[in-house]
């Protein structure tokens, strides 16, 4: 677990799991599987409260390995799409509760990849809160990331990690993130 601790703590931690992940992870060869062993990808699951720093720590591991060793699945991008509600009704949706995901797309995708096969991810338009026409072509790699406030509490994504990380921040630092994200990245105002 990384918690709400130094910095120095969290980073330190943060390159023990590095340090894991590319002992697992191994080389890869061209076609994604790790140096053309048949072993199966290692998955990293990265959890915590929404604005906890799952994506400073993604980052962070990212920074450490080869661009082409791991795929990375964020569970933001399976928010359900609701084109039957207007802007106001969709606004009002609590976007942090499970049936707000479409989880069983996202194990589906991670068991494809898992598989060996490439998946299509859609891409969330948080400012007007549905799903872009786009989706975004996701790899088979050695190391598959998958982070979201809920990936550890949904067993069918839980029961296919082998790493598990929960980042643990104070909900007060977690709650000024939020507001500076929300407000310059997803269109939102204090007040909603």
């Amino acid at each position: 677990m990384i918690g709400s601790t130094t910095g120095d703590e969290v980073m330190g931690r943060i390159a023990e799991t590095e340090d894991e992940i590319r002992a697992v992870s191994g080389s890869e060869s061209a076609s994604g599987d790790p140096a053309g062993s048949g072993t199966r990808p290692v998955v990293l699951g990265v959890a915590g409260g929404s604005g906890s720093g799952k994506t400073t720590v993604v980052r962070r591991i990212l920074e450490g390995l080869e661009p082409t060793s791991a795929s990375l699945l964020h569970h933001d991008s399976y928010y359900r799409d609701n084109p039957h509600l207007t802007l106001e009704q969709r606004a009002a949706i609590n976007y942090d509760h499970p049936d707000s995901l479409e989880t069983p797309l996202m194990a589906e995708h991670l068991r494809l990849l898992l598989a060996g096969q490439a998946v299509e991810v859609p891409e969330y338009d948080f400012t007007v809160h549905r799903r872009r026409a786009e989706t975004r072509r996701v790899e088979p790699r050695p190391l598959i990331i998958i982070d979201g406030i809920l990936v550890l509490a949904e067993p069918e994504l839980r029961d296919l990690m082998d790493i598990r990380v929960f980042v643990d921040t104070d909900s007060d630092i977690r709650f000024i993130r939020r507001l500076g994200r929300d407000t310059k990245k997803r269109g939102r105002t204090v007040e909603s």
